[in-house]
């Protein structure tokens, strides 16, 4: 029987986010940062001995990196502190609120990098709306699914120029769409950071 299921995991990181009133958005970059280092998953690591004596469920072995968010000493707190979800999500919050990451001025993903620093930085935009779909099933606050908020900024359109060869002056529609970029381990090497397209904003903040 595992120490921690995924769902423990994704409610410790829940409720720590809004503990320090993270907004929605920040507690799902969060949530889709455990998701792309570990699969919500708790990993210990013989690199880092203390680790080991720790609830855990997987033992890794990039660098020593440990927890669900792949944090490493001496860069992130104490062994138990990397190695207990609220504590690791609050390390990563403090990170991520030295950014502006409720602005749409970069995707989520984008914000995550900047916090994890990873060789694979796009990764965290393939995962968020996964990530919204989790914390729309388990947040404790009420409120519209924040995966709405993906849909409608996925699904609006916009008129264009019509072409000079037209047979008609109607505008035409065009549907606006998201890229999407892949994320990786916290010890990775600093990467060329990716930028993505996605422009939806999940500011509302928690009570």
């Amino acid at each position: 029987m595992p120490h921690y299921t995924p769902d423990q995991i994704n409610l410790g990181i829940i409720a720590e986010g809004e503990r320090r009133g993270i907004t929605e958005k920040g507690i799902c970059i969060a949530i889709a940062t455990g998701l792309v280092e570990t699969n919500s998953t708790m990993y210990a690591n013989h690199a880092d001995p203390e680790s080991l004596t720790y609830p855990h469920d997987a033992i890794g072995s990039d660098a020593n990196s440990v927890g669900v968010f792949q944090q490493r000493d001496p860069w992130w707190g104490t062994c138990y502190d990397r190695m207990h979800v609220e504590p690791s999500a609050g390390m990563f919050y403090a990170e991520l609120v030295k950014h502006d990451y409720n602005s749409d001025a970069h995707s989520p993903g984008w914000y995550a990098q900047q916090v994890q620093q990873s060789a694979y930085p796009d990764r965290y935009d393939e995962r968020y709306p996964e990530a919204c779909a989790i914390y729309d099933r388990l947040k404790t606050t009420e409120g519209p699914p924040v995966m709405a908020e993906i849909t409608r900024a996925a699904s609006k359109v916009a008129p264009t120029r019509p072409t000079a060869a037209a047979p008609s002056t109607t505008t035409s529609l065009v549907r606006a769409t998201t890229a999407n970029t892949p994320a990786g381990r916290c010890g990775s090497p600093t990467p060329a950071f990716s930028r993505s397209s996605i422009g939806f904003r999940l500011t509302r903040r928690l009570p």
